[in-house]
């Protein structure tokens, strides 16, 4: 277990510090059948509606976008956490983009990958047709949540294929990434000196069914089997729409330990047809994570 950090004796930044987790399907891509899946990239609205989510004038020293190694998830979550920029137009391809956020810092990128982001399809058989029958009919979700896992056991799927225990599992490694990364980041955030702002924000871009699987499992953890398939109804028993996720927030707890608060909401017509807000201990997040 991580050492718990003493914020100063009258530091005022601690209640502030967190960690940030906005994970997000991909914008609207576009319909190229000469490009490869990895190579499809997001529709001129895809673009300007992942850009029009962006908060204007942020600072983004402290925030990195990640994707899947497909281009539409990168391009999402890249304008999501620049477009409120003022060099930036939401018209950029990837390597435009890439190219005005990474001016200046030096090293590295502030759009990256992240392979646990990807999906990986079953191999041809019955389980690969089920599954694209599933999600043509529109309740990929939904045989995702309530199927796929004994299929996936039937065919002597490995850690990364495509079910749900294996998409909430990746994501939740993710997460538990970060916690063992708090402390670390209250000593830097809570260093006068250092004056870095307490926040530090990942977008993080994936596909259909991926992240929305972990978050059925913490509903279904939390919450009960029926409240897991009510999410799944209000999803549409598809997954989330472009552009559309949830946040995950890791903050210290009164108990001294690291928890993750999860938020999610569902509008339909002007109402709220589903709500998620919880604190989830981090024991929860790592049970999630399957063994290799």
């Amino acid at each position: 277990m991580n050492e718990v950090y003493q914020a100063p004796e009258g530091s005022e930044k601690m209640e502030q510090i967190k960690i940030v987790l906005k994970f997000v399907r991909h914008g609207e891509k576009e319909n190229d059948k000469t490009k490869s899946d990895t190579e499809v990239r997001l529709t001129e609205a895809g673009r300007l509606y992942a850009s029009s989510l962006s908060e204007e004038g942020v600072d983004l020293t402290n925030t990195v976008a990640f994707g899947s190694p497909r281009k539409r998830t990168q391009e999402t979550a890249g304008l999501i956490m620049a477009g409120g920029q003022d060099e930036i137009s939401g018209t950029e391809s990837l390597e435009e983009l890439k190219q005005k956020v990474n001016e200046g810092i030096g090293f590295g990128s502030k759009i990256a990958q992240d392979k646990r982001l990807d999906f990986v399809l079953p191999p041809k058989g019955p389980y690969f047709d089920e599954m694209m029958t599933a999600f043509k009919e529109g309740r990929l979700l939904k045989y995702i949540v309530e199927e796929s896992n004994q299929k996936a056991k039937e065919i002597g799927g490995g850690k990364d294929l495509m079910s749900y225990d294996t998409q909430a599992s990746k994501i939740a490694e993710i997460v538990a990434k970060y916690l063992k990364i708090m402390p670390r980041w209250e000593q830097i955030a809570n260093d006068e000196e250092k004056d870095v702002k307490p926040v530090m924000e990942r977008i993080l871009a994936s596909h259909q069914s991926v992240t929305e699987s972990f978050l059925a499992k913490i509903v279904e953890l939390t919450k009960g089997v029926a409240e897991r398939d009510t999410l799944v109804s209000a999803l549409g028993n598809q997954g989330f729409g472009f552009a559309e996720g949830f946040k995950a927030e890791i903050v210290r707890g009164d108990n001294g330990e690291e928890q993750v608060r999860v938020t999610f909401k569902k509008e339909k017509d002007g109402q709220t047809i589903f709500e998620f807000d919880e604190v989830v201990p981090r024991e929860l997040i790592e049970g999630l994570i399957m063994k290799k």
